[in-house]
């Protein structure tokens, strides 16, 4: 099926979607042509639609990588996302920006890569910006904004974003330490 018929095949399952929302073969289509996309897809991917990733020739999902609705990735800048990852409904993550410093912001287009590890946690309504690593084991609290690099087992939250524990390894819970 050559790239053309395939667009209009998601377009029409789209409208169809509309009328019929019962029928979740549509979203399983969608699902896998997005994942057939990517630069790289592990094994048990799940991405409920809709979502969205903008150059997905650039965006690399590990194995068992469990993504909720609304996901929105602007890959331009090359995202990676380890394995046993969840992502939660509404969330952003993003290598391409614009420079404020730029007299023309439509002008200016920035790129950093976007690299989150295994075994993250990203709750809802989540930013990510660009040239962010997330370590593995991470945290990203419900609604954070994230501009800074992420430690491994960190806990954060807020906007932007902060420490605000670290999980101990020996107690798989979390502390306030």
């Amino acid at each position: 099926m050559n790239h053309n018929m395939a667009r209009f095949l998601v377009l029409l399952a789209r409208r169809f979607h509309r009328v019929f929302p019962m029928l979740g073969w549509i979203n399983a289509f969608r699902s896998g042509l997005l994942r057939s996309e990517l630069k790289s897809c592990g094994v048990s991917v799940d991405i409920m639609m809709p979502s969205v990733i903008e150059n997905p020739q650039l965006v690399i999902l590990g194995d068992r990588v469990r993504i909720a609705p609304f996901l929105h990735v602007w890959g331009g800048g090359g995202v990676e996302i380890g394995s046993n990852v969840l992502i939660a409904s509404h969330v952003v993550i993003t290598s391409e920006s614009h420079d404020p410093k730029s007299p023309l912001f439509i002008d200016s287009h920035v790129k950093a890569p976007v690299k989150i590890g295994d075994n993250v946690w990203i709750g809802a309504h989540a930013i990510i910006l660009p040239g962010v690593t997330v370590g593995s084991g991470a945290v990203i609290g419900a609604g954070a904004l994230v501009r800074e690099d992420v430690p491994p087992r960190a806990v954060v939250g807020g906007v932007p974003a902060k420490v605000i524990r670290f999980i101990k390894p020996d107690e798989g819970g979390i502390s306030n330490s």
